[in-house]
């Protein structure tokens, strides 16, 4: 994961800004200059800071209601919360410097993206059992391999942004989920209810929630559906009354006010029916076209190729629930980032690992060593791919 640090994927737009034109908008301190004009350009001259990291740390900086009064970032306050409370447990050795908190923010990425690893092999692990250990060891190891070398963390590592957070709560979500379905209990399905609408405060990334929905009216498990949505609404009720009835301020979401994510489907009734249908008929193409990028396309060769290799039913409902609840949201808030879209990741990668395994046995025929070869070439070639900068192939294809 170090070699995010030195091959940064940034972008070449005014939302990613060189680290010498971000520091005015912090008023940085001496130690905060050192550190961001001197140390990370040593590092990579290259490196960029997104335009939304300041937001995050300026709550990070002061928890409090003056800060986030009025704030875009009101409804998701988890990520600055976990650095504002780091930042004080280093406080009798460190002042709260914006340098300071931007460190702080960079190692809890490494500790959420290395946790989300740990759980994904193990998620993988279990998942796959039915196939033989081996085999189940190699899709775990080799898919969570992807994960460390993919293009969402070579990008998102490096930035004190919640995206790592983000994709610890994917697995998280999706690991308490199978370890309730091998022995459901009233316990299990409400840990995992709170924890996954504790996620939501990070990011209100609701493709799980929709996912668990899917499953529960596919499955009909009605009554644990209605359940796992309660207490699942439970973390950002009580965030709400904190936050009106505490510190009393307003409380809103600024994407809904501002960007109308999630209600624009009720304006579609006085839309021009052109503009109505052409939202609609852009929808799948829009999806295909953010999921291609965020993979950088090779995984997804492949692993439209590995679905082939999964003869279990229950696998392919897990793998369409993911995938139709993240189109879902994406097509909700109308938004299609490829941030968002890689979040399909836990389907991807073990499919991918599969696809690449179907190919090689082709290779048989010329010797036992080729479909090694080919897999480690297929493995090397996504791994390679993914380290390019993404957003520069990104605005290239566009």
């Amino acid at each position: 994961m170090v070699y995010s640090f030195r091959f940064p994927s940034v972008g070449d737009n005014a939302n990613w800004l060189p680290v010498t034109d971000y520091l005015p908008k912090f008023s940085a301190e001496g130690s905060d200059n050192f550190l961001l004009k001197t140390v990370l350009p040593v590092i990579s001259s290259e490196y960029r800071l997104n335009s939304d990291v300041g937001e995050y740390l300026i709550l990070a900086r002061d928890f409090s209601p003056g800060y986030f009064e009025g704030h875009q970032y009101l409804n998701r306050p988890l990520y600055s919360f976990l650095i504002f409370l780091s930042s004080r447990f280093l406080s009798p050795v460190f002042n709260s410097t914006y340098g300071i908190l931007f460190g702080i923010a960079i190692i809890l990425n490494f500790v959420f993206i290395s946790a989300a690893i740990i759980l994904f092999y193990k998620l993988l692990s279990g998942v796959f059992r039915t196939f033989s250990e081996t085999k189940a060891f190699k899709i775990a190891f080799l898919s969570s391999l992807l994960l460390i070398f993919s293009p969402f963390v070579h990008s998102f590592l490096i930035q004190p942004m919640p995206e790592m957070l983000t994709s610890f709560g994917v697995v998280l979500n999706l690991y308490l989920l199978y370890k309730y379905t091998q022995k459901p209990t009233l316990f299990k399905l409400a840990v995992f209810s709170l924890l996954g609408g504790v996620m939501m405060l990070c990011k209100m990334f609701f493709a799980i929630p929709l996912f668990v929905l899917l499953l529960a009216i596919y499955y009909r498990r009605f009554r644990e559906g209605v359940i796992f949505f309660v207490l699942f609404a439970v973390p950002v009720i009580l965030w709400y009354i904190w936050v009106t009835k505490v510190w009393g301020i307003p409380y809103y979401i600024h994407e809904v006010q501002h960007w109308k994510m999630g209600i624009w489907v009720f304006s579609i009734p006085g839309m021009p029916w052109q503009e109505s249908l052409k939202i609609f008929v852009d929808a799948i193409p829009n999806f295909v076209k953010a999921v291609l990028h965020s993979f950088v396309f090779i995984p997804i060769i492949f692993a439209a190729i590995g679905t082939r290799a999964v003869c279990d039913k229950s696998k392919k409902v897990l793998g369409s629930a993911l995938l139709a609840a993240v189109f879902l949201m994406v097509f909700l808030i109308h938004l299609y980032l490829y941030r968002h879209t890689f979040m399909l990741f836990p389907a991807i990668y073990p499919a991918a690992i599969l696809g690449i395994e179907w190919l090689s046995s082709y290779f048989v025929r010329f010797g036992k060593f080729y479909p090694v070869i080919f897999e480690v070439a297929g493995i090397a070639a996504i791994i390679a791919v993914s380290s390019i900068n993404i957003y520069k192939f990104y605005y290239y294809l566009n």
